[in-house]
């Protein structure tokens, strides 16, 4: 019996094997050569075209989420659902037509949640699952229908052993409707802030000497629209300078806020409470959380004998005349008349300088100060400076402040 390639591979489709031939048809039909190619075939086409039969549809995504009515600016989950029987994907793809980025903003990347598995072989189903988070920036109604690339990943046997077959997958996911409604008409005091949030605020250390500084910290937790907050900050008052406060940590869930705070006097019992006024979206409101007041103790200052440092290049290092250190004493008289019963004063560096370890240019410089930075005067010796900066302390000459 002689067969073309042609016939041969219409004789061994598995349509018309499986139709027309018998497992024993087939062994007495071909020659042992054209027995070897038919296995060959039956290996490759058979298995696939059963499971091509048995599932049509390897592949389907989904998105959801965790709310369909936000508020503007509050923040939401998108999560996307893939969902592969029989195949993999490779871990990358890419999602296309998501509404322009000034109607809906994306403000994390999709994160991978935990893979679900069930079943076994050609059966496998898995259930990959990515997360994000989003905040509807206009009001109305959006539709979400992104348009997902991947690669899908099927195992193909070959007469020893398998390989991997690469397939590019695009799939339209059914949209998802998404309605963002305005926040209610705000109060005066109203900080910007949207979203479950939560504010803590403390101040350390609470038992000081007249004239000390005293840290008020502030904590804004939770998941929300936090940018550009305000009014939540103590503010100045009789026997009480307060500077602005700075920004030390900014997480995804937490900012943290410094605020110096110095009393002037003994009166001052407690720095006032502070609070936060935000719209809860989970009720719909407003909602005000306050904190303190925050109540102080003082002790009594106790003078410590300071040992100065006069190495002898200290007279020598500079050639000022004696008119010119006569104009530096009554700099030091007006500092301290502007400093007061205070034990810090605040002062700016003119340029980027170096704190030396003792009053001399002489001694080891331990660290750098950048320039325009706050320092804190904390005593002078002749035309240095002893100051703290970030918690070190160090020497500096006087011209180099502003």
């Amino acid at each position: 019996m002689k067969l073309s390639l042609k016939s041969l591979a219409h004789t061994l489709s598995p349509k018309h094997l499986v139709q027309t031939l018998s497992p024993q048809h087939l062994v007495q039909a071909l020659s042992p050569q054209h027995l070897v190619a038919a296995l060959f075939l039956i290996s490759i086409m058979l298995p696939s075209t059963l499971y091509a039969q048995k599932q049509t549809d390897p592949v389907t995504a989904t998105i959801t989420l965790n709310k369909t009515n936000v508020y503007k600016y509050e923040t939401f989950f998108i999560t996307l659902t893939i969902t592969t029987t029989g195949i993999q994907i490779r871990p990358k793809m890419d999602i296309k037509n998501l509404p322009d980025s000034k109607n809906l903003a994306l403000i994390s990347e999709f994160e991978n949640l935990p893979v679900q598995r069930k079943g076994s072989g050609r059966s496998m189903v898995e259930i990959h699952r990515y997360r994000c988070r989003a905040r509807s920036i206009t009001q109305g109604v959006t539709d979400i229908a992104p348009t997902l690339h991947l690669v899908a990943l099927q195992r193909k046997r070959a007469l020893i052993g398998s390989y991997w077959e690469e397939h590019p997958i695009s799939i339209r996911i059914k949209p998802i409707r998404l309605t963002t409604k305005p926040i209610p008409p705000p109060p005066q005091d109203f900080s910007g802030a949207i979203g479950e949030l939560n504010f803590n605020a403390s101040i350390y250390p609470t038992d000081i000497a007249e004239g000390d500084l005293v840290t008020l910290t502030t904590k804004i937790s939770g998941m929300g629209y936090t940018d550009n907050i305000k009014h939540f900050e103590a503010k100045n008052s009789k026997n009480l300078k307060i500077y602005k406060p700075k920004k030390i940590e900014n997480d995804r869930d937490l900012i943290t806020y410094n605020q110096i705070v110095i009393p002037q006097s003994t009166n001052v019992t407690a720095i006032p409470k502070i609070g936060l006024t935000y719209f809860d979206s989970r009720s719909g409101g407003y909602k005000r959380i306050t904190q303190g007041p925050f109540p102080l103790t003082y002790h009594t200052l106790q003078a410590e004998e300071l040992q100065h440092f006069r190495p002898d290049e200290v007279q020598t290092e500079t050639n000022e005349p004696k008119q010119h250190l006569e104009h530096n004493q009554d700099f030091w008289k007006q500092l301290m008349q502007k400093m007061g019963h205070a034990r810090y004063e605040q002062v700016t560096s003119k340029t980027a300088i170096k704190a030396h370890l003792a009053p001399s240019k002489a001694s080891l410089s331990t660290f750098k100060i950048p320039a325009k930075a706050e320092i804190n005067i904390i005593s002078h010796h002749k035309n240095w400076l002893e100051i703290e900066y970030n918690e070190k302390r160090g020497w500096i000459y006087h011209n180099t402040i502003e």
